[in-house]
Protein backbone atom coordinates (compact mmCIF):
# COMPACT_ATOMS: atom_id res chain seq x y z
CA UNK A 1 0.00 0.00 0.00
CA UNK A 2 1.00 3.46 -0.70
CA UNK A 3 0.96 5.71 2.21
CA UNK A 4 -0.30 9.15 1.42
CA UNK A 5 1.86 11.58 3.24
CA UNK A 6 0.27 14.96 3.58
CA UNK A 7 2.00 17.93 4.99
CA UNK A 8 -0.34 19.76 7.40
CA UNK A 9 1.63 22.98 7.02
CA UNK A 10 1.23 22.84 3.23
CA UNK A 11 -2.49 22.23 3.52
CA UNK A 12 -2.86 25.07 6.01
CA UNK A 13 -0.89 27.52 3.87
CA UNK A 14 -2.87 26.62 0.73
CA UNK A 15 -6.13 27.12 2.62
CA UNK A 16 -4.90 30.42 3.99
CA UNK A 17 -3.80 31.67 0.57
CA UNK A 18 -7.13 30.72 -0.93
CA UNK A 19 -8.80 32.85 1.76
CA UNK A 20 -6.46 35.80 1.18
CA UNK A 21 -5.67 36.13 -2.54
CA UNK A 22 -3.79 39.41 -2.04
CA UNK A 23 -1.17 37.72 0.12
CA UNK A 24 -0.97 34.93 -2.46
CA UNK A 25 -0.28 37.53 -5.15
CA UNK A 26 2.34 39.32 -2.98
CA UNK A 27 4.19 36.05 -2.30
CA UNK A 28 4.31 35.25 -6.00
CA UNK A 29 5.53 38.77 -6.98
CA UNK A 30 8.36 39.56 -4.53
CA UNK A 31 9.85 42.57 -6.39
CA UNK A 32 6.55 44.37 -6.56
CA UNK A 33 5.94 43.41 -2.93
CA UNK A 34 9.20 45.08 -1.90
CA UNK A 35 8.39 48.21 -3.91
CA UNK A 36 4.91 48.41 -2.40
CA UNK A 37 6.34 47.76 1.06
CA UNK A 38 8.86 50.61 0.74
CA UNK A 39 6.16 52.90 -0.64
CA UNK A 40 3.92 52.05 2.32
CA UNK A 41 6.77 52.72 4.77
CA UNK A 42 7.50 56.05 3.07
CA UNK A 43 3.86 57.12 3.32
CA UNK A 44 3.68 55.99 6.95
CA UNK A 45 6.88 57.90 7.73
CA UNK A 46 5.43 61.08 6.17
CA UNK A 47 2.22 60.65 8.17
CA UNK A 48 4.18 60.27 11.40
CA UNK A 49 6.31 63.34 10.62
CA UNK A 50 3.13 65.34 9.98
CA UNK A 51 1.64 64.22 13.28
CA UNK A 52 4.85 65.13 15.12
CA UNK A 53 4.88 68.58 13.52
CA UNK A 54 1.22 69.18 14.40
CA UNK A 55 1.74 68.20 18.03
CA UNK A 56 4.90 70.30 18.23
CA UNK A 57 3.04 73.36 16.91
CA UNK A 58 0.20 72.68 19.33
CA UNK A 59 2.56 72.57 22.32
CA UNK A 60 4.34 75.72 21.19
CA UNK A 61 1.03 77.58 20.89
CA UNK A 62 -0.13 76.30 24.26
CA UNK A 63 3.09 77.40 25.92
CA UNK A 64 3.01 80.80 24.22
CA UNK A 65 -0.66 81.51 24.99
CA UNK A 66 -0.12 82.94 28.51
CA UNK A 67 2.48 85.33 27.15
CA UNK A 68 0.20 86.23 24.25
CA UNK A 69 -2.68 86.92 26.63
CA UNK A 70 -0.44 88.99 28.91
CA UNK A 71 0.76 91.01 25.90
CA UNK A 72 -2.82 91.73 24.82
CA UNK A 73 -3.82 92.80 28.32
CA UNK A 74 -0.69 94.95 28.67
CA UNK A 75 -1.37 96.72 25.37
CA UNK A 76 -5.03 97.25 26.26
CA UNK A 77 -4.07 98.70 29.63
CA UNK A 78 -1.47 100.91 27.97
CA UNK A 79 -4.00 102.24 25.48
CA UNK A 80 -6.48 102.85 28.27
CA UNK A 81 -3.92 104.68 30.38
CA UNK A 82 -2.81 106.73 27.40
CA UNK A 83 -6.38 107.95 26.84
CA UNK A 84 -6.73 109.00 30.46
CA UNK A 85 -4.16 111.65 31.28
CA UNK A 86 -2.62 111.64 34.77
CA UNK A 87 -4.58 113.67 37.29
CA UNK A 88 -7.91 113.41 35.50
CA UNK A 89 -10.94 111.46 36.60
CA UNK A 90 -11.68 108.37 34.53
CA UNK A 91 -15.38 109.17 34.06
CA UNK A 92 -15.04 112.57 32.37
CA UNK A 93 -12.74 115.54 32.49
CA UNK A 94 -14.11 118.75 33.98
CA UNK A 95 -15.64 121.14 31.47
CA UNK A 96 -13.29 123.96 32.48
CA UNK A 97 -10.15 122.02 31.51
CA UNK A 98 -11.73 121.15 28.15
CA UNK A 99 -12.57 124.81 27.65
CA UNK A 100 -9.02 125.84 28.55
CA UNK A 101 -7.60 123.33 26.08
CA UNK A 102 -9.94 124.61 23.35
CA UNK A 103 -8.86 128.20 24.04
CA UNK A 104 -5.18 127.16 23.76
CA UNK A 105 -5.84 125.50 20.41
CA UNK A 106 -7.66 128.58 19.12
CA UNK A 107 -4.79 130.81 20.23
CA UNK A 108 -2.26 128.60 18.44
CA UNK A 109 -4.37 128.66 15.28
CA UNK A 110 -4.58 132.47 15.36
CA UNK A 111 -0.79 132.69 15.81
CA UNK A 112 -0.30 130.36 12.85
CA UNK A 113 -2.71 132.44 10.76
CA UNK A 114 -0.77 135.64 11.58
CA UNK A 115 2.50 133.94 10.66
CA UNK A 116 0.97 132.68 7.42
CA UNK A 117 -0.20 136.16 6.46
CA UNK A 118 3.29 137.57 7.25
CA UNK A 119 4.90 134.91 5.06
CA UNK A 120 2.45 135.64 2.24
CA UNK A 121 3.26 139.36 2.50
CA UNK A 122 7.00 138.60 2.37
CA UNK A 123 6.52 136.39 -0.68
CA UNK A 124 4.54 139.13 -2.46
CA UNK A 125 7.28 141.67 -1.73
CA UNK A 126 9.92 139.28 -3.11
CA UNK A 127 7.89 138.85 -6.32
CA UNK A 128 7.54 142.62 -6.70
CA UNK A 129 11.30 143.07 -6.24
CA UNK A 130 11.97 140.45 -8.91
CA UNK A 131 9.59 142.20 -11.33
CA UNK A 132 11.40 145.58 -10.74
CA UNK A 133 14.79 144.04 -11.41
CA UNK A 134 13.75 142.80 -14.88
Amino acid sequence: MAAVSTNPFLELSEAWMSLYPTIHWLLHHPVLSLILGFLGLYLLWGLLRGLVQITENLWIRLLKSPWWLAKILWEAAGRRLHLIAPGTIASSAPASSQRDRLLEVIAQLEALQREQSQLLQAAKEQLQNLDRVR
